[in-house]
């Protein structure tokens, strides 16, 4: 039977999530402004976004993304 893969490198100091916030800005949103009347948006509200977006994605393919 076939089997699939998946890796991820840039984990870094988050603890179960796919990608770091920094790097999710790095990569995605570089040049973007992220900020409004000065101040920044916080990383955390990034982290929540990104957790939901794992979580959809785990229950859309039926299969965990994250070590449980």
């Amino acid at each position: 039977m076939p089997h699939i893969v998946l890796q991820c490198n840039s984990v870094k100091d988050t603890a179960n999530a796919m990608i770091s916030v920094e790097d999710f800005k790095a990569q995605y949103l570089y040049g973007l402004p992220l900020e409004k009347d000065g101040v920044s948006i916080p990383d955390s509200m990034f982290e929540n976004f990104l957790n939901i977006a794992v979580q959809q994605i785990e229950m859309l393919l039926d299969l965990k993304l994250n070590k449980t």
